[in-house]
């Protein structure tokens, strides 16, 4: 379940509502923390700094790591002067299958934009991962087919983005992860107006290629 709080803190200037699960990463004043806990009333969280610089969190650099592509290990290098959009995702798992069209906007969009980099992934085999793509249905019921290139065999990356899916990390040009998110879910039938992911990412993606978020 997502819960919904008020960041908001007078000294950092700022008041903005976001939506996180537990063990989400987020940065205040530069920090990256995580939510441990949520009572039971919705009400109070409980937040904890993340020390470990190598952990993949909002505000860090993101590490470099090797990954599988058709056959062939291939290497993130987060000092590549690009930005970089990474989807970590499971076509079983019904957040991933929520963003999934938000995902091949944003492919179809920039995957020839120069300065742009796409990299999704995912811990299954090719066999399933054809399989279960071929029968994904939203929240709507509607189906939905996949646009974009997904790198399978990588469940070795479990170690660093984890076994909880999905997620959506997007890296600037200098290798700081600037958004570290799930995927909302869309309500009613699909549409791409009111698509929550696809607003968010886009604008991301968009700012950084002008380097217009710091």
């Amino acid at each position: 379940m997502i819960y919904d709080f008020d960041k908001s803190f007078d000294e950092s200037g700022y008041s903005i509502n976001e939506k996180y699960n537990i063990d989400d990463s987020f940065v205040l004043n530069g920090t990256s923390y995580q939510i441990s806990s949520i009572s039971s009333d919705g009400f109070q969280i409980e937040i904890e700094k993340i020390n470990d610089i190598s952990k993949v969190a909002q505000g860090f650099t993101m590490p470099n790591f090797d990954y599988y592509s058709n056959g062939k290990n291939k290497i993130f290098n987060n000092i590549n002067d690009e930005v970089t959009f990474i989807f970590w995702w499971k076509p079983n798992c019904p957040g991933s299958v929520s963003g999934v069209p938000a995902i091949n906007k944003i492919w179809n969009v920039f995957n020839k934009t120069d300065g742009f980099n796409f990299i999704s992934l995912t811990a299954l085999d090719s066999d399933s991962f054809n399989r279960l793509s071929s029968e994904m249905v939203l929240p709507s019921k509607e189906t939905v087919s996949v646009n974009f290139p997904t790198n399978t065999n990588n469940d070795s990356l479990n170690s660093l983005f984890g076994e909880k899916v999905p997620r959506v990390i997007i890296v600037d040009r200098n290798g700081v992860i600037k958004l570290d998110t799930a995927c909302s879910f869309n309500a009613g039938n699909y549409d791409e107006s009111k698509d929550e992911n696809l607003k968010t990412y886009n604008y991301y993606v968009n700012e950084l290629l002008k380097d217009e978020i710091e």
